[in-house]
């Protein structure tokens, strides 16, 4: 997943509370739409709703709402490539070097307008570039290029 349970979590709490969502509603809520008592017994994707739900920006903040993808598959090229990011393998970091990367090889600007073949292929080609930082061999030029 791109983001960590505990950290969606952790979202999801912070959200609801700035919204000024009681204990006890949440909880109601939780019971009355996912049958659970918690939120950690929520799946990931139930997790993912609440914090598109809740983790609006507040209005003038000048951030803009990033919801997560939808897809573990696309979660987990965005986590791969922070994780390549820290290695010191991209030029440009985040996700402008990552659409870049993926318009360079895959022809799409992102994970989510791949599709599950698509994600797998662009996930084992960013693990075999950070398995290449991390042995300390260069990265071939042309891939240089396409983290740019």
């Amino acid at each position: 997943m791109g983001i960590s349970r505990a950290k969606l979590i952790q979202s999801v709490q912070a959200g609801r509370r700035r919204a000024g969502v009681t204990d006890d509603d949440y909880h109601e809520m939780l019971r009355l739409q996912f049958g659970v008592e918690s939120t950690t017994l929520l799946s990931d994707d139930a997790l993912v709703e609440l914090r598109n739900r809740y983790c609006q920006p507040q209005p003038g903040s000048g951030r803009r709402f990033r919801p997560a993808a939808q897809r573990r598959d696309q979660r987990f090229v965005y986590a791969l490539w922070r994780e390549l990011r820290d290695l010191g393998g991209v030029k440009v970091q985040g996700r402008i070097g990552l659409q870049k990367f993926l318009e360079a090889r895959y022809g799409k600007s992102a994970p989510e307008l791949m599709d599950q073949q698509e994600t797998f292929k662009a996930a084992e080609a960013i693990k075999a570039m950070i398995e290449r930082v991390k042995r300390g061999e260069a990265i071939k030029p042309e891939e240089i290029e396409a983290a740019a």
